[in-house]
């Protein structure tokens, strides 16, 4: 299918003739949920298919990998193993040495060492376009490379504004972009509160929210603004655990056959970056800890080893906090927003919150906290040199 048979809006077409007609070297394409990203990637795909110029897609994090494969119909890599960054050589089978234009999806989590390697290695490729949500929050890692180039205006950018009639039919969808825009979301069948003053019933709520609609432990993630406290990711993390019905022994506490966990660290022995997850496969507890040992399988269907120091870079995560939920989609997403962890909450947690759901968000706590998230702006943006040389670069130009 191409550009021509889709029935593009005017900033979609205008997205895809830059990208197969002008061939910028770098150019942005930016929008918020349902606006569109997703179908001009693959008008510019089949375009770039039918001219018989090669592409490789990347994604900073396999879960975003695999979304983006969805999306398109087209293999995606990390970028860490599309540039070799592993071991420090070229990613050989995944074409990034033979490719024609490169593409890096969910690019506002990407930070500032990673993109400068995705700039680094892709300088033969007639065009890199970055994709992303300017409005999500900052990498976890230092910079904000995305945001900086598109506020710079350095680099042509298309940000596509037009929210989609069925996207628009979303509750989700039509929440996130109320939110955005400073007004407290409409509540609906597939965006709903379940409401808890009391934050040390929290856990038990969203535990009961997971068994009453049968939610089946790949499908859903709990996220809360912070660590600690009773509504934290901590304790829900150990409430969830408790609630698994298993009696097999915790090693170290924390984890056992079945537990979802995420990868805290890069660890480039293993090929596992910050923020991956995946579900224990078995553990095996040693004589000291030096000998414990357990196994990880991935999203993207590795599994890995992990023993002795090695299992301090996995953490729990039934619950995440929303920075680590970047660039991550679930099928349904529990929300903690309560005055409890009130000084945390924001807008643009919130709508990082919401955006993370494909089918179903459910808010776990009071109204008045979610009023109070929408209106605080609290200011996330990171003052970097690349903005002040990008700005400069402009103003010579």
């Amino acid at each position: 299918m191409t550009a021509e048979t889709l029935q593009l809006t005017p900033d979609q077409v205008l997205a895809v003739e830059l990208a197969t007609r002008e061939f910028p070297p770098v150019m942005v394409i930016t929008g918020g949920p349902g606006t569109g990203k997703s179908t001009v990637l693959r008008a510019v795909l089949d375009e770039y298919r039918a001219r018989g110029l090669r592409s490789i897609l990347m994604a900073p994090s396999g879960k975003a990998a695999v979304r983006l494969r969805e999306a398109t119909g087209r293999q995606a890599y990390t970028i860490h193993s599309a540039l070799g960054l592993f071991n420090g050589g070229a990613f050989k089978a995944g074409g990034v040495e033979v490719a024609d234009v490169a593409i890096v999806d969910e690019s506002s989590m990407v930070d500032s060492r990673v993109m400068a390697a995705v700039f680094e290695n892709t300088q033969h490729v007639r065009t890199l376009i970055l994709v992303g949500d300017a409005d999500q929050l900052p990498p976890v890692q230092e910079g904000c490379p995305f945001l900086d180039l598109v506020r710079s205006r350095v680099v042509p950018t298309v940000r596509l504004t037009h929210v989609h009639r069925q996207a628009a039919e979303s509750g989700i969808i039509r929440a996130a972009h109320q939110i955005n825009r400073g007004r407290s979301p409409d509540w609906s069948e597939d965006f709903a509160l379940v409401s808890c003053e009391d934050a040390d019933e929290i856990p038990a709520i969203v535990a009961r929210v997971i068994r009453e609609r049968q939610l089946q432990p790949e499908t859903f993630q709990v996220l809360s603004p912070q660590k600690t406290r009773v509504a934290g990711v901590n304790s829900l993390n150990a409430y969830l655990e408790s609630q698994r019905g298993t009696k097999a022994p915790l090693l170290r506490e924390r984890f056992r056959a079945g537990t979802r966990v995420i990868q805290t660290t890069n660890d480039y022995e293993l090929g596992v970056m910050n923020g991956e997850q995946g579900f224990v496969g078995r553990v095996e507890a040693g004589q000291r800890p030096a000998q414990d040992q357990l196994w990880v399988r991935f999203d993207q269907g590795a599994e890995h080893h992990y023993q002795g120091g090695k299992i301090r870079s996995l953490q729990p995560a039934w619950a995440v906090t929303c920075h680590k939920s970047q660039g991550s989609q679930w099928d349904t997403v529990i929300f903690v927003a309560h005055k409890s962890v009130g000084f945390l909450l924001s807008r643009s947690l919130l709508y990082v919150a919401v955006t993370r759901a494909e089918t179903q968000v459910v808010v776990v706590g009071q109204q008045s906290a979610v009023d109070m998230a929408v209106r605080k702006v609290r200011d996330v943006r990171r003052r970097t040199l690349l903005g002040l040389w990008l700005a400069r670069e402009r103003g010579a130009a």
